[in-house]
């Protein structure tokens, strides 16, 4: 099989889980040439391929019919040396297959022969590798498409390259990349994240770190170290008393027990000492509180007298304000009358400007008057006088 087939230590042949043999490389890219033309074009496994890289004819070594030799040359193309498939007849009497045939070349369709051709008996392509699949021609492509033993790559992104019958199990239940689920939180990861997440799960079970026999979730360990684990190291409840002695918790009672008189001797001497303090602060305390007392009275007597300082100056400041109070009802008192006295200067200023308007109106109407007399006055005079001038040059004429 070219799957497994190794070049220049590219692809590397091993037993695979289910007896078999996968190829697993890191990408297409490394895979040779035919290899990657077997998982890429496994449509096409029963053709011939071209030097262009185009797909002619059906090949002749999965044919399982006897033929002459005059019969062989009939059913090849001239062009693939595949057995002709769709062939096509052109105007010379040359048989080529359709997708063998030149662009421009002017054929037609051999219909007898394409008959013959697709009735022919041949097996699977992929026999080699174990199909037992016979049939006819025409039927080979619809049994490539369902034949487990075309080699595919895996979907996941694994990199193994199977045979589809043992892809598919790889897939479900072996592939490295498949999606799985955590059994203990839910969780989904990658297969091969699994074990990393396994070891860090805060839903999965284990035994205390102590090893106390309890098994209980990870997440639920501290809590269970600091409050539960009697396998743990605690401090004695009279460790405030200057009991130092490390015990477990499941030893806390049989300590108890054994080291009552201890601790009781410890407890009364740490009363003992506490009432000692408790005592030298009381006279310490006694002591400020006299020297308080006295403070207190010199700051009585000093307020005292503050006080009554205080009382003196607020009563002269009483007789000053009396004081400015009757100055300022005096001032408003002033006020009022300048102002009704003002109110009627306004009033007799406004008559006496009435009455000045009156009289320039009148001085202006008799001004008026005079100037009218003038000029009529003055019309008199010049009309007697042209009068004059013309009696004047009568009687001399």
């Amino acid at each position: 099989c070219p799957i497994v087939s190794s070049e220049n230590g590219k692809v590397k042949k091993q037993p695979n889980e289910y007896g078999g043999d996968e190829c697993r490389h890191n990408g297409t890219s490394n895979l040779t040439s035919r290899t990657r033309d077997c998982i890429e074009n496994w449509k096409n496994l029963h053709l011939v391929e071209r030097e262009t890289g185009e797909y002619g004819g059906y090949q002749k070594k999965i044919l399982t019919e006897n033929f002459t030799e005059r019969d062989r040359i009939l059913l090849t193309c001239l062009r693939c040396e595949g057995i002709l498939r769709e062939s096509r007849l052109s105007s010379s009497g040359e048989q080529f297959c359709l997708s063998c045939m030149k662009r421009d070349e002017q054929t037609y369709p051999n219909v007898q022969v394409n008959k013959v051709v697709s009735s022919l008996k041949c097996c699977c392509p992929l026999s080699r590798q174990g199909c037992e699949w016979l049939g006819s021609l025409r039927d080979c492509e619809i049994h490539l498409n369902g034949c487990g033993h075309v080699v595919q790559e895996c979907k996941q992104g694994c990199g193994v390259v199977l045979q589809r019958n043992k892809l598919k199990i790889h897939e479900e239940e072996k592939c490295p990349q498949r999606n799985v689920r955590c059994k203990h939180c839910r969780k989904g990861f990658k297969s091969c994240e699994l074990p990393r997440h396994i070891g860090v799960c805060r839903k999965m079970k284990v035994t205390c770190e102590l090893k106390c026999d309890r098994v209980i979730c990870r997440e639920d360990m501290e809590y269970h170290l600091q409050n539960e684990c009697v396998e743990r190291r605690i401090e004695c409840p009279f460790a405030k008393y200057n009991c130092e002695e490390p015990i477990k918790r499941k030893d806390l009672d049989k300590h108890l027990e054994e080291k009552e008189t201890t601790h009781l001797g410890l407890k009364l001497n740490a009363t003992e000492m506490k009432l000692r303090a408790t005592e030298r602060k009381l006279d310490v305390t006694e002591k400020v509180v006299k020297e308080q007392k006295l403070i207190n009275e010199e700051q009585k007597t000093e307020m005292l007298e503050q006080i009554e300082h205080v009382v003196e100056e607020v009563k002269h400041l009483g007789l000053k304000h009396i004081a400015m109070e009757m100055k300022l009802r005096a001032t408003e008192l002033k006020l009022d009358v300048t102002d009704k006295v003002a109110k009627e200067q306004k009033q007799i200023n406004e008559e006496q400007k009435t009455e000045m308007l009156e009289r320039i109106e009148h001085v202006e109407t008799k001004l008026c008057v005079i100037a009218n007399m003038t000029q009529l006055h003055w019309r008199i005079d010049k009309m007697l006088h042209l009068q004059y001038s013309a009696s004047r040059i009568y009687h001399c004429g």
